[in-house]
């Protein structure tokens, strides 16, 4: 799956095509084997590219290998290969919207460490549509998703201008938020709630998002088709009820996923934003169509035309569950520098004898 075509040789893994040009001719002598190559015209089927390469090389024909190879004696045998891969993976930019707790409790060093690490989310320029919702009782002030300087100066204002105070109320904030996500068409939607209390006006906010979120079918979430799909990832800062932000986290393929749910001291909000960032912008899926069975072993994920290693350091794991790819250490740094810099292919290549 590391196949190229590269000044008209074919790069990768030759011993399929070897297989296929000589196994006529296993007696006869071969020296130098080239694999030359020419890039055929590729085609598109349901939102996979077809890339086809005419390769070709040549054996020595003769059976004596103290004879000088003549040109009469080499011979030129070629076939097609196929391969399957996908490019721009992901639709358009994720859509964030974050919850923030400005009860009373939040007053003091939580609120000065829930501040910053917005203005940093803001001043790392990633690019994506975020709004806000401030909530402490009710949902104080609602910042539209949007993006771009203008945006982001006004969300630092609103940030500046308020101070805790008062009760905290999850369920009206969960609505705001899946309201403003709502009011788009971007299948790539995520909450981003933060608070350290228990919801003590408003109701428990569990039956809400059972039948907003985790109440839809499951397969919209691992298609990205159909209905929305929102996925909530939650922040619990110190004496935060973890029990509800756990069982709130996740979306209808995977709900009360405790993977999402984050539980911090109020100096590690900056961090857990980065974590929750990087996660989103750094999956890709899920896959459409979604690999077969078959070809789930043979996934080979590239970028900027070196492929990845399957791992969870530098490289890539690919998760059968929700038909994704995940992005990790620098190639996650990279992806959020280029996403469109990803290549997936999957299956093996397919040989055609011409």
């Amino acid at each position: 799956d590391g196949a190229a075509c590269n000044n008209g040789r074919f790069t990768g893994d030759t011993r399929a095509i070897s297989r296929a040009l000589y196994r006529e001719v296993e007696t006869a002598v071969r020296r130098e084997r080239e694999y030359n190559c020419t890039e055929l015209a590729s085609r598109e089927e349901e939102g996979v590219i077809i890339r086809r390469f005419r390769v070709t090389s040549s054996y020595d024909a003769s059976y004596e290998d103290d004879n000088p190879t003549s040109q009469e004696d080499r011979v030129d045998r070629s076939v097609i290969v196929e391969i399957k891969e996908m490019h721009h993976i992901n639709d358009g930019e994720p859509e964030l919207m974050f919850l923030l707790d400005f009860s009373g409790s939040m007053a003091g060093k939580k609120e000065e460490r829930l501040k910053d690490a917005m203005r940093t989310f803001i001043g790392e320029g990633y690019g994506v549509e975020y709004g806000l919702a401030f909530f402490s009782r009710e949902v104080l002030e609602t910042v539209d998703i949007n993006v771009g300087p203008d945006h982001d100066d006004h969300v630092k204002e609103r940030i500046d201008a308020h101070t805790s105070g008062g009760g905290t109320n999850y369920r009206d904030s969960l609505v705001e938020g899946i309201n403003a996500l709502e009011r788009s068409n971007n299948p790539y939607t995520y909450l981003i709630m933060v608070s350290d209390g228990y919801p003590t006006v408003g109701g428990d906010p569990l039956p809400y998002v059972e039948d907003r979120v985790f109440g839809i079918n499951p397969e919209n979430c691992k298609t990205r088709t159909g209905e929305k799909c929102h996925t909530i990832y939650t922040l619990g800062v110190d004496g935060a009820d973890k029990r509800t932000l756990k069982a709130l986290s996740g979306n209808a393929a995977n709900p009360g996923n405790a993977n999402l749910f984050y539980d911090i001291k109020n100096d590690e909000i900056e961090e857990a934003f980065e974590g929750i960032i990087r996660d989103i912008l750094c999956t890709f899926g899920p896959l459409n169509p979604a690999p077969t069975e078959e070809e789930e072993d043979d996934i080979g994920v590239f970028q900027l035309g070196r492929r990845l290693e399957n791992s969870g350091d530098n490289g890539y794991l690919y998760d059968f569950e929700t038909n994704e790819v995940k992005l990790y250490g620098r190639a996650c740094d990279r992806a959020i520098d280029n996403a469109d810099s990803l290549t997936i292919r999957f299956g093996k290549p397919k040989i055609i004898f011409e």
